[in-house]
């Protein structure tokens, strides 16, 4: 996968997300705009818990592939 390319499950999150705008715009119901609006922020928020999560991977990855120099540290 390419950095530059985000990762298949959030392509599919980012296409329900603009369902969800349209569906929103054409609802004429209070009760029907409200359940979109909390389908909206739940997926949201799962998009947050994606990134947080690659986040924490791409800093797990750059922590294990720094050479441990504490050894080297003490003889200088």
């Amino acid at each position: 996968m390419s950095l530059d390319a985000p990762p298949a499950s959030l392509r599919v999150m980012k296409g329900r997300l603009e369902t969800i705008e349209t569906e929103w715009t054409l609802a004429t119901e209070p009760k029907r705009r409200k359940e979109l609006n909390e389908e909206f922020k739940m997926m949201a928020d799962e998009i947050k818990k994606t990134f947080r999560a690659a986040k924490a991977r791409a800093r797990d990855c750059r922590v294990a592939s720094r050479p441990d120099t504490s050894l080297l540290d003490r003889f200088r």
